[in-house]
């Protein structure tokens, strides 16, 4: 089968004819039939020595190896035992595969397995014709949604996320910084939700463009960029900050421009340690961080589902580049460029 692997520990990827992937109990097997690029995908796609040097999941990872985990698909074979999942089901893929029986899993926290797998990293990936996920991770999609959208649904599933845990007021100021897809997402839900006041920052002036066509106000990065949020919500600092870079730096950006008793929400990830104030930025302003991960399994996608199928939100004008699997290197460029909001990869006849 046609799959889009890395296959060296190197600047690039290559689309390979692999052998199909076996079925297990409790397994389905899915024919992928749009797949969307992810951030982590370009992190597979440069490989840096530097991140995979802080990035546990890359160093471990065995190589060649089928990436890809923002996937949708039919189902074309099931294993036994099994029973919630039917041959011809429309689905998207939930990208973290649970043990089931830890604590965690036991205790509505399932998307915080200490034992879960990633897809694409841990396992096979789906960037291929044919990917196998456990049944609890094939979620069944809405009649409403195409495969396109479905791919979208996992990293739109974060944004949610962190929208639950940000226990939003519609009278309160949000800054996000970074205006990657996700970043965007966010910008699409509190736009929904009424926040009326929505700072955005990106070092991407095209970035920067769709976040004010969805609703926020731009502000691009600089080296006076903590004034300028300050500023900007009358002195107080936003009550809501949204991080989605990643880095050092942002996260103290984060901090410091947050109003007292605020709530930083960190969603992008990175490896290695971020020096802080701990005192002054976060014991004498009482500001609430939290990190988000992934989706909580399985409430946001009920209410991810609930959204697109109601038109609330609509995630096929988020698609701005169209690659088949053998054109893979030319969408992963394009990724990496920042052309446009999204990309997404469709199978080859």
């Amino acid at each position: 089968m046609q799959a889009i692997v890395k296959s060296t520990p190197a600047y690039g990827i290559s689309v390979e004819d692999v052998p199909e992937p076996a079925i297990g109990p409790g397994e389905v097997r899915v024919e992928v039939q749009a797949a969307a690029i992810c951030g982590a995908d370009l992190k597979l796609y440069k490989w840096d020595p530097q991140v995979v040097a802080k990035w546990a999941r890359l160093r471990e990872m065995q190589l060649p190896h089928i990436i890809g985990h923002e996937i949708a698909g039919t189902v074309v074979e099931t294993g036994k035992d099994v029973v919630g999942i039917q041959v011809g089901d429309r689905i998207a893929a939930e990208t973290h595969f649970p043990c089931g029986t830890c604590t965690l899993c036991l205790s509505d926290r399932i998307h915080l397995c200490r034992q879960r797998r990633i897809l694409g990293f841990d396992t096979p990936g789906g960037f291929a014709r044919y990917v196998v996920l456990p049944e609890c991770c094939a979620i069944k999609l809405p009649e409403c949604l195409s495969f396109e959208a479905g791919a979208l649904c996992e990293p739109f599933g974060v944004a949610a996320h962190a929208i639950q845990q940000a226990e939003l007021s519609a009278d309160e100021s949000a800054w996000i910084i970074g205006c990657g897809p996700i970043g965007l997402f966010i910008i699409q839900l509190l736009a929904m939700a009424g926040v009326e006041k929505i700072l955005a920052t990106d070092t991407q002036p095209q970035r920067l463009d769709w976040a004010r066509k969805l609703g926020a106000v731009p502000v691009p990065s600089g080296p006076d960029i903590v004034e300028q949020i300050i500023d900007m919500t009358g002195g107080d600092g936003a009550a809501m900050v949204f991080e989605v870079v990643g880095s050092p730096t942002t996260v103290q950006q984060a901090l410091a421009a947050v109003a007292p008793a605020g709530r930083v929400l960190l969603v992008g990830t990175f490896g290695g340690t971020t020096p802080l104030d701990i005192a002054t930025d976060i014991i004498y302003r009482e500001t609430t961080v939290r990190g988000v991960y992934g989706r909580h399994m399985f409430d946001t996608w009920q209410w991810i589902h609930e959204l697109l199928s109601s038109g609330s939100i609509e995630l096929e004008s988020c698609i701005s580049n169209r690659y088949h699997f053998s054109e893979a290197t030319e969408g992963f460029e394009a990724a990496l460029r920042g052309d446009g909001f999204k990309t997404v990869l469709i199978p080859d006849n």
